[in-house]
């Protein structure tokens, strides 16, 4: 890691049904750190979808990311579908101001399509979420996980995080 006043974000991305929120607030909750969910913008639950596009600046994007940080402490959790597209992830980096090092984690659980049957009654909403995420994504991850336990494990190779760190 770079010094105690650098940002670094831990960035975990990945289709709808993939576990990106339960790995984020699992690794949250095991690391001590805060966790900055990007769905609260593109999906506010009880509220109108924003007028906004994956990859381009707008005034209420520029605001909302702002307005996150707040969360951003020397190392802090960045989770998303929308973070797979790089130029969506530079807004991002940009406007939270975190200056550190980036690691991307993309989300794959092997009961991807189990879970999207119970979430979604309708084929065509299902292929939907599958195709956006697909649609979308454009850049590779550092690493490809279906576990918090291969993140962790994945930083603690790289020296992110002691190997003191509790895993339950």
């Amino acid at each position: 890691m770079k010094s105690n006043t650098t940002k670094n974000l831990i960035i975990i991305t990945g289709s709808t049904c993939n576990g990106k929120t339960y790995m984020a607030d699992k690794l949250s909750r095991i690391l001590n750190i805060n966790t900055i969910h990007t769905d609260l913008f593109y999906s506010p639950e009880g509220k109108e979808h924003p007028k906004s596009t994956v990859g381009i600046e707008d005034e209420g994007k520029i605001q909302y990311i702002q307005s996150q940080r707040k969360l951003l402490k020397r190392n802090t959790i960045l989770e998303g579908a929308q973070l797979g597209n790089s130029k969506e992830l530079e807004i991002w980096v940009k406007y939270l101001q975190a200056d550190g090092l980036v690691i991307i984690f993309e989300a794959v659980h092997p009961k991807v399509l189990e879970y999207l049957i119970e979430k979604y009654d309708k084929q065509t909403d299902r292929d939907w979420c599958i195709n956006y995420y697909r649609g979308l994504k454009d850049m590779q991850p550092d690493k490809v996980v279906s576990s918090t336990n291969e993140i962790l494990n994945f930083l603690k190779e790289r020296k992110w995080i002691t190997t003191s760190t509790k895993t339950t």
